[in-house]
């Protein structure tokens, strides 16, 4: 378990799209401070591992976490994308909450909409 680098960060318009390292353990996640109710989670999964990310915020600087979005379950490579509105949060991570079978490889992204 580790909270993962970001390896990348991409700006855009209003748009800044956050990159991590590579999960592939049991709890490793990918953290952001946010500013904004507007989010877009990608995991980028290579191999046939099957494994379920969940995404979750924080008030308070990640000692308490809520469910933003249910587990989902991932069991082939792919890129697959979560959107997420009106949700108001300080902190937010995608976390490496199950594996079922083989090794993940796992590349976290956190897209963080700004509007004003």
């Amino acid at each position: 378990m580790a909270v993962v680098d970001i390896t990348s960060t991409k700006r855009y318009t209003n748009v800044v799209e956050y990159i991590g390292d590579t999960m592939d353990t049991l709890n490793d996640e990918m953290r952001v401070h946010v500013n904004s109710s507007d989010l877009s989670f990608a995991i980028d999964s290579v191999g046939s591992a099957n494994f379920a990310v969940i995404l979750e915020g924080s008030f308070d600087e990640g000692s308490n976490w809520f469910t933003i979005n249910a587990a989902q379950t991932i069991s082939a490579a792919g890129e697959y994308v979560y959107h997420v509105t009106g949700k108001v949060m300080t902190l937010v991570r995608v976390r490496l909450s199950a594996i079922t079978s083989g090794t993940p490889d796992v590349t976290p992204h956190i897209a963080v909409a700004y509007h004003g």
